[in-house]
């Protein structure tokens, strides 16, 4: 066990690595202070404030790269339904919200711009505003498949079970590849008691999830759901993703 000196010296580099920016390092140096007193509060809560420093760095590099990735290709949805999750953990919706509208401003054709904030209304709670604005959407894009895949998100939050349902069948109807839909509809079946139901739902989604290549991980949880275990399986893929960064 370290000496009381010792503990002081560790503690000290420690904020010192903290005040450069060496999140890393700081946890290193309370990771030893830890494994000789396990119950130190004071290691455990800056170990905690290192933490937080480092995935805060973090989470503003995943921002950055769907920033660019946006940029990059404007038409391929999957950044911008993780740029919209990410700015619900980072407090920037209100942010998002505004950008989605200019966007809808500059292009009133693209449906996925009603889509996307419609998605970003209904992360920020405001379902009623979500509605309206993926309807108008669909009037201007009647078969665009994330428009009734965000649809069918929204009537859920509002508890309209047999429509949100309805609407993510027309979302694959529309796109039999949109893996959230059918994440959605083995869901809500799961949870309804449905058993048969949700097994061919999760059955497809494996047989999907293979063909796209994703992890064995995230495969083996939805065989799991398969087997009757709602355990797990909820890291789902971005919408409209074709692509295997998880949704949540």
């Amino acid at each position: 066990m370290q000496t009381h000196p010792e503990r002081e010296s560790l503690l000290r580099q420690a904020a010192s690595l903290l005040a450069t920016g060496d999140e890393q390092g700081a946890i290193a140096l309370y990771d030893r202070l830890l494994a000789t007193r396990p119950d130190d509060a004071e290691s455990l809560c800056m170990r905690g404030v290192a933490l937080r420093m480092l995935a805060n760095r973090v989470l503003e590099a995943a921002w950055h790269d769907y920033e660019r990735a946006i940029e990059a290709d404007p038409d391929f949805p999957k950044p911008h339904f993780q740029l919209i999750r990410l700015a619900d953990s980072l407090g920037r919706l209100d942010q998002v919200v505004r950008a989605y509208k200019q966007r809808i401003l500059a292009n009133r054709v693209e449906p996925k711009n009603y889509a996307y904030l419609g998605f970003a209304l209904l992360t920020a709670g405001d379902t009623d505003s979500a509605l309206r604005v993926v309807e108008t959407g669909l009037a201007v894009g009647p078969t665009d498949p994330y428009l009734h895949y965000t649809r069918g998100e929204i009537l859920r939050a509002r508890g309209d079970i047999a429509e949100a349902v309805a609407a993510w069948e027309r979302a694959l109807l529309h796109d039999a590849s949109l893996v959230d839909a059918l994440y959605a509809l083995g869901e809500v079946h799961e949870e309804a008691g449905r058993t048969a139901q949700a097994r061919a739902v999760w059955q497809q989604l494996a047989a999907r999830l293979e063909e796209l290549g994703a992890p064995d991980a995230q495969i083996a949880d939805v065989k799991r759901r398969m087997d009757g275990d709602p355990k797990d399986a909820k890291n789902r893929f971005a919408a409209g993703s074709g692509g295997l960064e998880p949704f949540s």
